[in-house]
Protein backbone atom coordinates (compact mmCIF):
# COMPACT_ATOMS: atom_id res chain seq x y z
CA UNK A 1 0.00 0.00 0.00
CA UNK A 2 1.15 3.55 -0.81
CA UNK A 3 -0.56 6.90 -0.32
CA UNK A 4 -0.04 8.46 -3.76
CA UNK A 5 -3.81 8.72 -4.25
CA UNK A 6 -4.69 9.24 -0.60
CA UNK A 7 -7.83 11.34 -0.28
CA UNK A 8 -8.93 10.65 -3.85
CA UNK A 9 -12.15 8.87 -4.77
CA UNK A 10 -12.14 6.71 -7.91
CA UNK A 11 -15.12 5.36 -9.84
CA UNK A 12 -14.33 2.33 -12.04
CA UNK A 13 -16.98 0.91 -14.36
CA UNK A 14 -16.48 -2.65 -15.50
CA UNK A 15 -14.72 -3.04 -12.17
CA UNK A 16 -15.75 -6.62 -11.52
CA UNK A 17 -13.25 -8.26 -13.85
CA UNK A 18 -10.50 -7.80 -16.40
CA UNK A 19 -8.85 -4.43 -16.88
CA UNK A 20 -11.42 -2.66 -14.73
CA UNK A 21 -10.72 -4.84 -11.71
CA UNK A 22 -6.97 -4.55 -12.18
CA UNK A 23 -7.20 -0.75 -12.26
CA UNK A 24 -9.53 -0.64 -9.24
CA UNK A 25 -7.18 -2.78 -7.16
CA UNK A 26 -4.17 -0.75 -8.28
CA UNK A 27 -5.83 2.55 -7.32
CA UNK A 28 -6.82 1.12 -3.93
CA UNK A 29 -3.24 0.02 -3.26
CA UNK A 30 -2.21 3.60 -3.98
CA UNK A 31 -4.57 4.88 -1.29
CA UNK A 32 -7.69 5.86 -3.24
CA UNK A 33 -11.18 4.99 -2.04
CA UNK A 34 -12.60 2.96 -4.92
CA UNK A 35 -16.18 2.48 -6.09
CA UNK A 36 -16.60 -0.36 -8.57
CA UNK A 37 -19.69 -0.80 -10.69
CA UNK A 38 -20.99 -3.16 -13.37
CA UNK A 39 -24.13 -5.22 -13.93
CA UNK A 40 -22.76 -8.37 -12.26
CA UNK A 41 -23.12 -8.06 -8.50
CA UNK A 42 -21.12 -11.18 -7.62
CA UNK A 43 -18.05 -10.02 -9.54
CA UNK A 44 -18.22 -6.59 -7.92
CA UNK A 45 -18.46 -8.14 -4.47
CA UNK A 46 -15.32 -10.20 -5.16
CA UNK A 47 -13.40 -7.12 -6.25
CA UNK A 48 -14.50 -5.03 -3.29
CA UNK A 49 -13.75 -7.87 -0.83
CA UNK A 50 -10.27 -8.33 -2.31
CA UNK A 51 -9.53 -4.62 -1.94
CA UNK A 52 -10.76 -4.51 1.65
CA UNK A 53 -8.82 -7.66 2.56
CA UNK A 54 -5.67 -5.95 1.26
CA UNK A 55 -6.32 -2.97 3.54
CA UNK A 56 -8.02 -0.66 1.04
CA UNK A 57 -11.39 1.04 0.93
CA UNK A 58 -13.96 -0.13 -1.60
CA UNK A 59 -17.66 0.00 -2.33
CA UNK A 60 -19.53 -2.16 -4.85
CA UNK A 61 -22.55 -0.59 -6.55
CA UNK A 62 -24.25 -2.77 -9.19
CA UNK A 63 -25.50 -0.60 -12.05
CA UNK A 64 -26.11 -0.45 -15.79
CA UNK A 65 -24.07 2.52 -17.05
CA UNK A 66 -26.49 3.07 -19.92
CA UNK A 67 -29.28 4.05 -17.49
CA UNK A 68 -29.22 7.65 -16.14
CA UNK A 69 -30.92 6.72 -12.87
CA UNK A 70 -28.40 3.95 -12.29
CA UNK A 71 -25.44 6.27 -12.88
CA UNK A 72 -26.98 8.86 -10.56
CA UNK A 73 -27.31 6.13 -7.92
CA UNK A 74 -23.62 5.29 -8.27
CA UNK A 75 -22.85 8.99 -7.81
CA UNK A 76 -25.07 9.23 -4.74
CA UNK A 77 -23.71 6.12 -3.03
CA UNK A 78 -20.10 6.97 -3.84
CA UNK A 79 -20.44 10.53 -2.58
CA UNK A 80 -22.25 9.43 0.55
CA UNK A 81 -19.58 6.84 1.36
CA UNK A 82 -16.36 8.60 0.40
CA UNK A 83 -17.06 12.10 -0.93
CA UNK A 84 -16.90 13.57 -4.46
CA UNK A 85 -15.02 11.58 -7.10
CA UNK A 86 -11.77 12.94 -8.47
CA UNK A 87 -11.07 9.98 -10.80
CA UNK A 88 -13.45 8.20 -13.17
CA UNK A 89 -12.42 5.22 -15.30
CA UNK A 90 -14.92 3.89 -17.84
CA UNK A 91 -13.92 0.29 -18.45
CA UNK A 92 -17.33 -1.25 -19.06
CA UNK A 93 -17.71 -2.68 -22.52
CA UNK A 94 -19.00 -5.41 -24.80
CA UNK A 95 -17.07 -6.97 -27.68
CA UNK A 96 -19.84 -8.00 -30.06
CA UNK A 97 -21.90 -8.38 -32.12
CA UNK A 98 -19.94 -9.94 -34.97
CA UNK A 99 -20.94 -10.09 -38.61
CA UNK A 100 -21.99 -7.91 -41.55
CA UNK A 101 -24.19 -4.96 -40.65
CA UNK A 102 -27.18 -6.50 -42.43
CA UNK A 103 -26.88 -9.74 -40.45
CA UNK A 104 -26.31 -8.62 -36.85
CA UNK A 105 -29.20 -7.91 -34.52
CA UNK A 106 -29.78 -4.12 -34.71
CA UNK A 107 -30.70 -3.96 -31.02
CA UNK A 108 -27.52 -5.80 -30.03
CA UNK A 109 -25.52 -3.50 -32.33
CA UNK A 110 -27.05 -0.42 -30.69
CA UNK A 111 -26.57 -1.83 -27.19
CA UNK A 112 -22.82 -1.83 -27.79
CA UNK A 113 -22.96 1.86 -28.70
CA UNK A 114 -24.93 2.54 -25.54
CA UNK A 115 -22.44 0.80 -23.24
CA UNK A 116 -19.35 2.40 -24.74
CA UNK A 117 -20.57 5.86 -25.74
CA UNK A 118 -23.77 6.64 -23.82
CA UNK A 119 -22.22 5.15 -20.69
CA UNK A 120 -19.15 7.36 -21.02
CA UNK A 121 -21.27 10.45 -21.66
CA UNK A 122 -23.51 9.74 -18.67
CA UNK A 123 -20.50 9.37 -16.40
CA UNK A 124 -19.09 12.65 -17.66
CA UNK A 125 -22.34 14.56 -17.24
CA UNK A 126 -22.90 13.09 -13.77
CA UNK A 127 -19.43 13.39 -12.23
CA UNK A 128 -17.97 16.44 -14.01
CA UNK A 129 -19.99 19.02 -12.01
CA UNK A 130 -18.42 17.85 -8.74
CA UNK A 131 -14.98 18.03 -10.34
CA UNK A 132 -15.65 21.55 -11.57
CA UNK A 133 -16.74 22.59 -8.08
CA UNK A 134 -13.50 21.17 -6.63
CA UNK A 135 -11.22 22.66 -9.26
CA UNK A 136 -10.60 19.63 -11.45
CA UNK A 137 -10.48 15.88 -11.89
CA UNK A 138 -9.44 13.15 -14.31
CA UNK A 139 -11.41 10.86 -16.65
CA UNK A 140 -9.97 7.78 -18.35
CA UNK A 141 -11.96 5.93 -21.01
CA UNK A 142 -10.58 2.52 -21.96
CA UNK A 143 -10.63 2.45 -25.73
CA UNK A 144 -8.99 0.12 -28.25
CA UNK A 145 -6.70 0.09 -31.25
CA UNK A 146 -9.94 -0.83 -33.05
CA UNK A 147 -10.83 2.86 -32.77
CA UNK A 148 -8.12 3.71 -35.30
CA UNK A 149 -8.69 1.14 -38.01
CA UNK A 150 -11.44 -0.60 -39.92
CA UNK A 151 -12.20 -4.28 -39.52
CA UNK A 152 -15.01 -5.81 -41.52
CA UNK A 153 -17.73 -7.63 -39.58
CA UNK A 154 -17.03 -5.80 -36.31
CA UNK A 155 -18.60 -2.44 -37.03
CA UNK A 156 -20.34 -1.80 -33.71
CA UNK A 157 -17.24 -2.17 -31.54
CA UNK A 158 -14.95 -0.25 -33.90
CA UNK A 159 -17.40 2.62 -34.34
CA UNK A 160 -18.07 2.82 -30.59
CA UNK A 161 -14.37 2.97 -29.75
CA UNK A 162 -13.74 5.57 -32.47
CA UNK A 163 -16.54 7.71 -31.03
CA UNK A 164 -15.15 7.32 -27.51
CA UNK A 165 -11.86 8.87 -28.62
CA UNK A 166 -13.64 11.95 -29.95
CA UNK A 167 -15.84 12.20 -26.88
CA UNK A 168 -12.72 12.28 -24.71
CA UNK A 169 -11.27 15.07 -26.87
CA UNK A 170 -14.43 17.11 -26.39
CA UNK A 171 -14.41 16.62 -22.62
CA UNK A 172 -10.76 17.64 -22.46
CA UNK A 173 -11.43 20.82 -24.45
CA UNK A 174 -14.58 21.76 -22.58
CA UNK A 175 -13.19 20.83 -19.19
CA UNK A 176 -9.81 22.55 -19.57
CA UNK A 177 -10.92 25.88 -18.03
CA UNK A 178 -12.21 23.91 -15.04
CA UNK A 179 -9.18 21.70 -14.45
CA UNK A 180 -10.75 18.56 -15.91
CA UNK A 181 -8.43 16.30 -17.89
CA UNK A 182 -9.34 13.25 -19.96
CA UNK A 183 -7.68 10.50 -21.98
CA UNK A 184 -8.66 7.58 -24.18
CA UNK A 185 -6.34 4.76 -23.12
CA UNK A 186 -5.84 1.61 -25.18
CA UNK A 187 -5.09 -0.97 -22.47
CA UNK A 188 -3.51 -3.57 -24.72
CA UNK A 189 -4.83 -6.96 -25.71
CA UNK A 190 -5.46 -9.52 -22.98
CA UNK A 191 -7.48 -12.71 -22.85
CA UNK A 192 -9.95 -11.45 -20.26
CA UNK A 193 -13.40 -12.87 -19.57
CA UNK A 194 -14.80 -10.59 -22.29
CA UNK A 195 -12.28 -12.08 -24.71
CA UNK A 196 -13.30 -15.56 -23.58
CA UNK A 197 -16.88 -14.69 -24.50
CA UNK A 198 -15.65 -13.96 -28.01
CA UNK A 199 -13.65 -17.18 -28.15
CA UNK A 200 -16.81 -19.11 -27.32
CA UNK A 201 -18.88 -17.18 -29.87
CA UNK A 202 -19.56 -19.00 -33.13
CA UNK A 203 -20.07 -15.69 -34.97
CA UNK A 204 -16.75 -14.32 -33.67
CA UNK A 205 -14.90 -17.46 -34.80
CA UNK A 206 -16.54 -17.10 -38.19
CA UNK A 207 -16.15 -13.38 -38.80
CA UNK A 208 -13.03 -12.27 -36.84
CA UNK A 209 -10.99 -15.51 -36.64
CA UNK A 210 -7.63 -13.71 -36.42
CA UNK A 211 -8.72 -11.86 -33.29
CA UNK A 212 -10.02 -15.04 -31.71
CA UNK A 213 -6.74 -16.76 -32.53
CA UNK A 214 -4.77 -13.95 -30.88
CA UNK A 215 -6.77 -14.41 -27.69
CA UNK A 216 -6.36 -18.19 -27.80
CA UNK A 217 -2.59 -17.87 -28.04
CA UNK A 218 -2.54 -16.15 -24.64
CA UNK A 219 -2.73 -19.47 -22.82
CA UNK A 220 -0.69 -18.47 -19.78
CA UNK A 221 -2.52 -16.99 -16.80
CA UNK A 222 0.68 -15.22 -15.80
CA UNK A 223 0.88 -13.59 -19.25
CA UNK A 224 -2.69 -12.31 -18.89
CA UNK A 225 -2.00 -11.03 -15.37
CA UNK A 226 1.13 -9.26 -16.61
CA UNK A 227 -0.86 -7.50 -19.34
CA UNK A 228 -3.48 -6.42 -16.81
CA UNK A 229 -0.75 -5.09 -14.50
CA UNK A 230 0.82 -3.13 -17.35
CA UNK A 231 -2.47 -1.37 -18.02
CA UNK A 232 -3.22 -0.79 -14.33
CA UNK A 233 0.23 0.67 -13.62
CA UNK A 234 -0.08 2.92 -16.66
CA UNK A 235 -3.50 4.20 -15.56
CA UNK A 236 -2.08 4.80 -12.08
CA UNK A 237 0.62 7.01 -13.58
CA UNK A 238 -2.06 8.91 -15.51
CA UNK A 239 -4.07 9.32 -12.30
CA UNK A 240 -0.95 10.72 -10.62
CA UNK A 241 -0.70 13.40 -13.33
CA UNK A 242 2.07 11.96 -15.53
CA UNK A 243 0.09 12.65 -18.74
CA UNK A 244 -1.68 15.87 -17.74
CA UNK A 245 0.00 17.80 -20.58
CA UNK A 246 -1.51 15.32 -23.04
CA UNK A 247 -5.13 15.73 -21.92
CA UNK A 248 -7.47 14.77 -24.74
CA UNK A 249 -5.01 12.33 -26.28
CA UNK A 250 -5.21 8.69 -27.29
CA UNK A 251 -2.63 6.78 -25.24
CA UNK A 252 -1.39 3.21 -25.54
CA UNK A 253 -0.52 1.51 -22.26
CA UNK A 254 1.84 -1.00 -23.85
CA UNK A 255 3.98 1.82 -25.31
CA UNK A 256 5.06 2.71 -21.77
CA UNK A 257 5.48 5.96 -19.91
CA UNK A 258 8.66 6.82 -21.80
CA UNK A 259 6.48 7.44 -24.84
CA UNK A 260 4.29 9.78 -22.77
CA UNK A 261 7.39 11.76 -21.78
CA UNK A 262 8.59 11.81 -25.39
CA UNK A 263 5.24 13.12 -26.65
CA UNK A 264 5.28 15.87 -24.02
CA UNK A 265 8.79 16.88 -25.14
CA UNK A 266 7.74 16.90 -28.80
CA UNK A 267 4.69 18.98 -27.98
CA UNK A 268 6.87 21.47 -26.10
CA UNK A 269 9.33 21.68 -29.00
CA UNK A 270 6.48 22.21 -31.44
CA UNK A 271 5.08 25.06 -29.33
CA UNK A 272 8.52 26.66 -29.10
CA UNK A 273 8.99 26.40 -32.86
CA UNK A 274 5.58 27.97 -33.50
CA UNK A 275 6.43 30.81 -31.13
CA UNK A 276 9.70 31.45 -32.95
CA UNK A 277 7.94 31.43 -36.33
CA UNK A 278 5.35 33.91 -35.09
CA UNK A 279 8.09 36.16 -33.72
CA UNK A 280 10.01 35.98 -37.01
CA UNK A 281 6.87 36.73 -39.01
CA UNK A 282 6.09 39.73 -36.81
CA UNK A 283 9.67 41.00 -37.18
CA UNK A 284 9.44 40.78 -40.98
CA UNK A 285 6.19 42.77 -40.97
CA UNK A 286 7.84 45.51 -38.89
CA UNK A 287 10.89 45.80 -41.15
CA UNK A 288 10.95 48.91 -43.32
Amino acid sequence: MTDDLQGQVAIVTGGGRGFGRAIAECYARAGASVVVTSRTESELADTADAIRCAGGQALAVPADVTEPDAVRRVHHEATSAFGPASLVVHGAGVFGPFGPIWEVDPDEWWRAQAVHVRGAALLMSTFAPDMIARGGGRFIVLTSSASRRLRANHSSYHLAKHTQNHLVSHLAAEGKPHGIKAWAVHPGMAATDMADDAIQSESARRYIPDVVESFQQQNSEEEVRARLRTCADYCLAVARGRADQLSGAYLVATEGLEEVDARIRRAGQSKAEKKLRRAASKARRLMP
